[in-house]
């Protein structure tokens, strides 16, 4: 079932007047004076599709409850229609069942670990996602991953943009629907945020989807002024005296941070 962002709109209203819940605002009277029969209707079944399923897992039949959740909400034909070929949906719907494997293997338990509920295992997952997120809070000398759209209003000083390639930045859908101009936004946004050095990081090769494809640079690296540009693997051979007078360079540098 899809719901309209309108409707939702409108619900979230009448839930904000009633005080409740967007879930309990779905099954109350009232709601029909805010909302056409369909989209009450719409809401109704999307709700009792969630109350059955939590009833079912309740009833100690929670892998049930997980396969019946997948397949009532035909996430694998969503995976089809929206990836960019069939082989990149095989590989993202591998990634929901090596879910499901493990969810399933924690619910059942073994010798080494109890059986736990579908709520233990909502917790147990929900806590992992904390601790994975607090250990990236925790500052310290170490590398900032971010992405394009939350780096917007931000600065530093040395900025890494990976994978600048084509079918990434710009992102193969855009390509095939000619919208490009919103990901050249993007990648506007990425370069002003360095103010002293940015760097570009291409693969030459990439596997993705069990696939191994040969990686060029971005059109947009093509766009910018080349005078601005170094190209690491277009520098021009260095002479025996120059890689010389480079090493001992080098040798300084680690002199002097060890003095340090």
């Amino acid at each position: 079932m899809v719901l309209a962002s309108a409707t939702l709109e409108r619900l979230g209203n009448f839930a904000n007047q009633k005080h409740i819940s967007l879930f309990e605002a779905i099954f109350d009277v009232e709601l029909n004076h805010h909302l056409a029969p369909a989209a009450v209707n719409s809401l109704y079944q999307f709700g009792k599709f969630i109350v059955d399923t939590g009833e079912l897992a309740t009833r100690g039949e929670p892998v049930e409850a997980i396969k019946q959740l997948i397949r009532k909400i035909n996430y694998e034909d969503y995976l089809y229609e929206t990836s960019t070929s069939a082989k990149a949906a095989e590989m993202r719907m591998k990634n929901i069942s090596e879910l499901y494997r493990w969810v399933t293997e924690m619910l059942e338990g073994d010798e080494l670990d109890e059986a736990m509920t579908l709520p233990e295992v909502v917790t147990r997952l929900t806590l992992r996602d904390m601790m994975e997120r607090n250990s990236e809070d925790e500052g310290g000398d170490q590398v900032q991953l971010m992405t394009l759209h939350a780096s917007k209003g931000l600065e530093y000083p040395f900025v890494f943009m990976v994978g600048v390639e084509e079918r990434i930045l710009p992102h193969q859908s855009s390509i095939d629907e000619d919208n490009v101009d919103e990901e050249r936004r993007l990648a506007y946004v990425g370069i002003t945020r360095a103010q002293r050095e940015l760097w570009f990081v291409i693969c030459r090769e990439r596997r993705q989807f069990g696939e191994t494809m040969r990686c060029e640079p971005s059109r947009f690296l093509l766009e910018l002024p080349q005078d601005d540009l170094i190209w690491e693997n277009r520098k021009p051979v260095q002479t025996e005296q120059q890689r010389v007078e480079t090493g001992k360079s080098h040798i300084a540098n680690l002199r002097d941070m060890f003095k340090k």
